[in-house]
């Protein structure tokens, strides 16, 4: 009876440790791009993205269709500091790269963007994500 009262509390704290450890994905590219800089301890105010023109004629034009297309990216530090850069999405939401040459950041992967979806699909990405940590 012991070792399975251990079993269970090992299970319960390996359980509770990834729930507390997993984020959800984000929602935005502004959400992408704020926990990137703070993955790098980068103390954020604000982040804001904007479609650079002409480049962003094609994606009013014709939608997601039109890649790749580029956006401009302005952080803002508590400090005070301001940078901007450039984001590119090779296919929106997905595959999206930024440069903000200010914050020593080039080319730097950002994560990709999901929409908003039901608590079972989380779950399965929860868990897809947690799989190879359990396999150890």
């Amino acid at each position: 009876m012991g070792w399975s009262a251990l079993a269970l509390a090992t299970l319960c704290v390996v359980g509770g440790w990834l729930i507390a450890s997993w984020s959800p994905p984000p929602r935005s590219h502004v959400q992408a791009v704020t926990s990137v800089l703070e993955r790098q301890q980068m103390a954020v105010a604000q982040v804001s993205i904007e479609q650079i023109w002409p480049s962003a004629l094609p994606f009013y034009a014709y939608g997601t269709q039109a890649m790749p297309y580029q956006a401009r990216v302005t952080v803002v530090l508590v400090s005070g500091r301001r940078e901007s850069g450039v984001l590119t999405c090779l296919d929106a939401p997905h595959d999206c790269i930024m440069t903000i040459p200010g914050l020593a950041l080039f080319g730097q992967s950002i994560p990709d963007v999901m929409p908003e979806v039901k608590w079972y699909t989380t779950f399965a990405l929860w868990l897809k994500q947690f799989i190879p940590i359990l396999a150890l």
